[in-house]
């Protein structure tokens, strides 16, 4: 199993590899000797391996798949590569923490901002988290950016109706 300090020297092949064994221990439901999605999923440097990894937590009912994908999500580091992290916490029914969710409505790909509005309706915040968060979400809903302005706009509905 690669850790993060070979996996730079890695080539598509490794990765390949290591992608379809995470997916047939899924499959079988058992992984190989050595291989951990949990430390995976934290530690790789490959979009590929993490969401594979991710992936595995959720099919394996790993319980504190929702914890490690909330931490990652959280890091700049996996910014652009976010979609099946956000995916996997949707399946999980995972509450991410407001600011976090509105950052990634902010600044996320597509992928990221659909899951990130669906994300909305298990998110937990006090009133002053919700009053920041749309706060923030209307200067955003008059932004020139038609894309964003819309997302902004679905937010504040799904916020306005908690």
């Amino acid at each position: 199993m690669p850790d993060s300090r070979t996996e730079s020297a890695l080539g598509t092949a490794e990765e390949q590899k290591v992608v379809e064994q995470l997916r047939e221990g899924v499959r079988t439901k058992r992984l190989p000797r050595g291989l951990d999605p949990a430390k995976l999923v934290k530690e790789t440097r490959s979009a590929r391996i993490r969401d594979a990894a991710a992936l595995a937590l959720l099919d394996l009912g790993h319980p504190k798949a929702a914890e490690l994908l909330i931490d990652l999500i959280a890091n700049h580091d996996t910014q652009g590569h976010r979609g099946t992290l956000l995916y996997v916490l949707n399946e999980l029914e995972a509450s991410v923490p407001l600011d976090t969710l509105v950052e990634i409505l902010v600044t996320g790909p597509y992928d990221a901002r659909e899951e990130g509005l669906t994300l909305l309706q298990y998110a937990r915040a006090d009133d002053a988290e919700r009053s920041r968060a749309l706060a923030k979400l209307v200067v955003l809903k008059r932004s020139s950016d038609e894309e964003l302005s819309v997302v902004a706009s679905e937010a504040i509905d799904l916020l306005s109706q908690r």
